[in-house]
C-alpha cells in the first residue's frame, strides 16, 4: 500500500514537472511580446458587412447566416478561399478567429486562416487545421505552396491535442510584430517563426477540397500606439489626397470659367469694335 502511494506520488510529480516545463518551453517559443489591447477589425457575423466575398456557384457555397460565415467547397479536387476586402493599416497585430469542421464532411476535411495575402495574389501564409487534429503551415510563393511545417511524407501536417475534434471550434489566435508570428489553438502556441517577406497583407478564410466550415467570429486587435497613430496616419494621408483631388478640380472649374469669360470678353470686344463702325446719325 505504502509503494502503491509512492508511485502515485511521484506520478503526480512528474505530471507537475512536465506540465512546468512545457509552459517555459511556450514561453521561450514565443516570439510576439505585443500588448494587442485595440480592437482595429471585428466581424460576428451577425448580417452580411460587405467584407467577404459571398458565392453560390458549382464550386462553392459561401453565406453569412445564423451568426456564422458558412463555407462550402463543393469542388472536390481543389481548396477555395473568402478573402477579407479590408485593409490593416497596422504593422503590428493580432488575428482571432474560429474555425469549425463539420461532421461527415470527409476523413480529410480542412479549414485555414489566410494571412499578409499579397495584391497580386503570388505571396502570403496559411495556417490550417483538419479533421484529424493535425495543422499545417504554407507559404504561398509566386501562386504555389510552399511548407513550412511537417515532412513532404505527410504534405506538411503536424499532430496536435490542441486542436478541438470534429462539430466543435478551435480558436485561432496569430500574433504578429517585427517579422515574428506565434500561432496558438486554443490558446496553445503551436508554431513560432519568422518570415521576412511581407509588411502587411490581405486577410481571409481557407476552406478544404470537399470540406464544410463555419466560423463564428473574427477580430483583429493592434497594439495601442499603432491603432491610434498609424490610423491617424492614414486618415490624414486620406484627407490630404481629398483636398489634393479638391483642389484639382477647383483649378480645372477655374481654368474653364476663366476660359469661357475670355471668349466672352472676346465677343464683347468684337460687338464694340463693330458698334463704333457704324456711322453716327444726327
Amino acid at each position: 500500500m505504502r509503494i502503491f502511494r509512492l508511485v502515485h506520488v511521484s506520478k503526480m510529480w512528474i505530471e507537475i514537472l512536465l506540465i512546468f516545463l512545457l509552459c517555459i518551453v511556450n514561453a521561450f517559443a514565443q516570439k510576439v511580446n505585443e500588448t494587442f489591447s485595440e480592437i482595429i477589425f471585428n466581424d460576428n457575423f451577425d448580417s452580411d458587412k460587405g467584407h467577404w466575398r459571398i458565392q453560390s456557384n458549382p464550386d462553392n457555397l459561401f453565406l453569412i447566416q445564423n451568426g456564422e460565415f458558412f463555407l462550402k467547397r463543393i469542388n472536390k479536387l481543389t481548396d477555395g478561399a473568402s478573402l477579407c476586402s479590408w485593409i490593416n493599416p497596422c504593422s503590428s497585430f493580432e488575428i482571432k478567429t474560429s474555425l469549425k469542421i463539420e461532421k461527415g464532411t470527409g476523413l480529410m476535411s480542412s479549414a485555414g486562416v489566410l494571412f499578409m495575402l499579397q495584391d497580386d495574389k503570388k505571396g502570403g501564409l496559411l495556417f490550417e487545421i483538419n479533421s484529424k487534429k493535425q495543422y499545417r503551415l504554407r507559404q504561398l510563393v509566386d501562386g504555389n505552396y510552399k511548407r513550412l511545417t511537417g515532412t513532404l511524407q505527410n504534405e506538411g501536417w503536424v499532430f496536435t491535442e490542441s486542436i478541438s475534434e470534429v462539430g466543435k471550434f478551435s480558436l485561432i489566435r496569430i500574433a504578429y510584430s517585427d517579422k515574428n508570428y506565434d500561432i496558438y489553438v486554443n490558446e496553445s502556441v503551436v508554431t513560432s517563426f519568422s518570415e521576412y517577406s511581407y509588411k502587411s497583407g490581405a486577410i481571409g478564410f481557407s476552406v478544404g477540397a470537399g470540406s464544410t466550415v463555419h466560423s463564428d467570429f473574427i477580430s483583429v486587435t493592434s497594439t495601442a500606439n499603432c491603432s491610434i497613430d498609424e490610423q491617424k496616419e492614414k486618415k490624414s494621408k486620406t484627407f490630404a489626397e481629398t483636398v489634393i483631388r479638391d483642389t484639382s478640380i477647383l483649378v480645372r472649374q477655374l481654368q474653364e470659367e476663366l476660359f469661357k469669360l475670355r471668349i466672352e470678353n472676346s465677343i464683347l470686344k468684337d460687338s464694340i469694335t463693330k458698334l463704333n463702325a457704324i456711322p453716327a446719325q444726327y
